[in-house]
């Protein structure tokens, strides 16, 4: 009215302008609101489309980041297998670890190749680190590994710096035990034991643990040696399988 009228009822233009104006402002303003809030609104839906666009892509790349860092870590245990295998100069056989039992009386791990890779019973078994055990029952396409933590595995070992020997086994609290170590032999903690290579099964010089206690008897003839294996059998995850040959056998 105060715009189709602006030269006449100027006291009733006065009047309702003072009635009117408050709610036009008012509706005015509740609309500017309801836009403004609409518009955060819609930006918030983006930002949160955007947030989650970039979360599965930050997902995928912490994903590819992991196989990276895990792959890396396979070439890393490869190459020290394989510089394990050259300081031996050994014929063997690459394995992955796909079961494993460390506990109890019987402790083995299973591997990955089997008859069909050319293994077979009593075959050594290395990793980067020193012994592990021989092949006790074959697959076609797996084996069974006993370990040196079972009792019933015999080794025959050396102290790598007095030479004297004896043969190492498991016992129940995750050692190594040698037998008939000379009582009058020289032992220290710390000492490395090594594989003698007497009984020609398992090659002379591979490493098999360190010295951490010994018994040292005033009588008898032998005297307790327990050893901390040199391998890890707990994260055991890639092992050499040692082939049968001439040159093994030499070594």
């Amino acid at each position: 009215m105060q715009y189709e009228m602006p030269q006449t009822y100027r006291p009733i233009k006065g009047l309702l302008g003072n009635i009117l104006n408050p709610f036009i402002y008012l509706a005015d303003s509740s609309i500017d609101f309801s836009v403004s809030t609409f518009d955060k609104y819609i930006d918030l839906v983006n930002v949160k489309e955007e947030n989650k666009i970039l979360k599965d892509k930050l997902d995928k790349l912490s994903f590819e980041n992991i196989k990276l860092k895990e792959k890396l870590k396979e070439l890393d245990r490869l190459k020290k297998l394989l510089n394990f295998k050259e300081a031996f100069e050994f014929d063997t056989i690459a394995c992955n670890v796909i079961g494993r039992n460390n506990y109890g009386l019987i402790r083995y791990i299973i591997i990955d190749r089997g008859s069909d890779d050319g293994l077979d019973k009593d075959m050594p078994v290395i990793s980067s680190k020193g012994l592990v055990g021989k092949v006790v029952e074959l697959y076609k396409n797996s084996a069974k590994v006993k370990i040196i933590l079972d009792r019933s595995l015999k080794v025959a070992v050396m102290n790598f710096n007095t030479r004297e020997t004896g043969f190492v086994s498991g016992t129940d609290y995750g050692l190594l035990e040698v037998d008939f170590y000379s009582n009058i032999g020289k032992v220290n903690i710390g000492d490395l034991f090594i594989t003698s290579g007497l009984g020609m099964l398992y090659p002379k010089g591979l490493p098999v643990g360190i010295v951490v206690k010994y018994d040292n008897e005033d009588y008898g003839l032998f005297k307790k040696v327990y050893l901390k294996p040199i391998v890890n059998f707990y994260k055991l995850e890639n092992v050499l399988v040692i082939l049968k040959n001439e040159k093994t056998q030499n070594n």
